[in-house]
């Protein structure tokens, strides 16, 4: 059994509660040696929130003795932390953030970058309703994370959520190793269902990581004195969660697309002046408005694909549908 801690601020970490929220002041030293007593190989280190740094991730990291040491990040989602239709430039900012924090210990990091993609209580619910599409917006910069995080460090990172949040994700995200928040909960059904179902993991078929225990005596593995539990996980797959060398990283085959996906930032389109876009797909539907004056070489991201009656490709951009044969060009992006 391979035992495998997560920490962060609140591990090591004083409090003050300030203005509605607890606000952490000082950082402490984390006894490592009462983690290995306890059986512990391992530990995920929290080094970052939406853009902002983790306090107490260069003490941890720093000092991190384990034979695996990793790093999660925990997603930003929040509409109000960027503008509207501004998905893709925030989950950029995220991944620049994780990636200058991983480059402080790059050469002691050694399992694959982890993203806590979970509900805040502070921020929207991750439910779909007529007036807000919660769930689709925090999936297309969960996304957009994970295939920036494919293109620079060259694999996908860890996707670490609970049993409900695997219902809404569809298999675009079954390259990512699957660190479930299970907590003393019976073990979640696995199967690969292509119709999300409530509270049962689709699409993967096994978790690489489960979490176990959310209240272990956090004293007993090394936490500050005034931080009392402590998160235990027990690695089933060590060989999905680890960073292998260039020259052994097998080929990473492109994410899959289903008819549910809502967004594929795999791909752009550049489009010229003139263009004609459509309320939907096909030459015979409405045109939005007069031909727009896009600018030459302006590059737009794909929302959605598909084919129309005829055969012809088309593409969703934020403006509407236009046709991969009238007036853009469709780019790849490895």
């Amino acid at each position: 059994m391979i035992k495998f801690i997560d920490i962060s601020t609140a591990n090591t970490g004083e409090s003050v509660f300030k203005n509605g929220v607890y606000q952490k002041t000082l950082v402490h030293d984390f006894d490592w040696s009462k983690a290995i007593a306890k059986g512990v190989t391992g530990a995920i280190i929290k080094c970052s929130e939406s853009t902002y740094d983790d306090i107490s991730y260069e003490t941890l990291m720093g000092s991190c003795p384990l034979d695996y040491a990793g790093v999660y990040h925990f997603m930003g989602y929040s509409q109000k932390d960027y503008p509207v239709n501004g998905e893709f430039a925030y989950a950029d900012d995220q991944t620049q953030k994780v990636i200058s924090q991983v480059d402080k210990y790059r050469r002691k990091i050694n399992v694959r970058i982890a993203i806590d993609n979970e509900q805040n209580f502070r921020w929207e619910s991750l439910t779909n309703t007529n007036e807000d599409y919660v769930i689709n917006r925090n999936n297309k910069i969960l996304l957009r994370i994970c295939m920036n995080i494919l293109k620079e460090e060259g694999y996908w990172p860890i996707d670490y959520t609970n049993r409900f949040i695997t219902s809404l994700l569809n298999n675009n995200f079954t390259n990512c190793p699957l660190w479930i928040a299970m907590g003393n909960e019976t073990l979640p059904t696995y199967n690969t269902a292509t119709k999300p179902n409530p509270y049962k993991v689709n699409f993967w078929k096994k978790a690489a990581i489960r979490q176990t225990d959310w209240n272990a005596p956090g004293r007993d593995y090394g936490n500050y004195v005034g931080n009392p539990d402590i998160d235990i996980n027990i690695v089933d797959d060590l060989d999905a969660i680890l960073i292998k060398p260039a020259n052994t990283q097998p080929t990473i085959p492109t994410p899959p697309v289903i008819e549910d996906s809502q967004v594929y930032p795999q791909a752009t389109v550049i489009c010229w002046l003139g263009v004609k876009v459509r309320l939907n797909p096909g030459i015979n539907y409405v045109q939005v408005g007069s031909a727009l004056p896009f600018s030459l070489l302006k590059h737009y991201d794909v929302l959605e694909t598909r084919n129309d009656t005829t055969g012809h490709s088309w593409v969703r951009i934020a403006q509407g549908w236009v046709c991969v044969k009238y007036n853009i060009q469709l780019l790849k992006i490895s």
